[in-house]
């Protein structure tokens, strides 16, 4: 089973990604972090197999916590999902260590698609994505 991890600071954004994740039953979730600085507490503890993360969170953003993730030796696929869909922002997040873009909102089939195709490429940051 593929476990998941979803970092958001809005409730309602993280109760959506979770009831997506388990509509699948292949995929699990590892655990729900509500920004940056809990989110590599959590995967310092308990790394798993998909970050889905949302950018812009106060404090420290997901730009920065995906650079600390990296850093902390995490080379799970972390998905970025953001309300931006400029191509500077795709390339900001891929340059910030981020496997894979994709702008907000996002159907849920396409979510479980993109975890099942992170799992598939080789770990850690790929500067590529799409």
């Amino acid at each position: 089973m593929m476990r998941v991890a979803i970092v958001n600071d809005l409730a309602v954004a993280c109760e959506a990604l979770r009831r997506a994740v388990l509509s699948d039953p292949a995929l699990s979730v590892a655990w729900i972090a509500r920004d940056g600085i809990e989110a590599v507490a959590c995967a310092a503890r308990d790394q798993p197999d998909v970050v889905l993360m949302d950018l812009q969170m106060p404090g420290v953003d997901g730009y920065e916590a995906c650079r600390r993730l990296r850093a902390l030796g995490v080379v799970s696929p972390i998905i970025a999902l953001t309300g931006n869909a400029f191509e500077e922002d795709r390339d900001r997040c891929l340059a910030s260590g981020f496997d894979q873009y994709a702008v907000k909102p996002i159907p849920r089939d396409q979510l479980l698609q993109l975890c099942e195709d992170a799992m598939k490429r080789p770990q850690g940051p790929s500067g590529g994505g799409g």
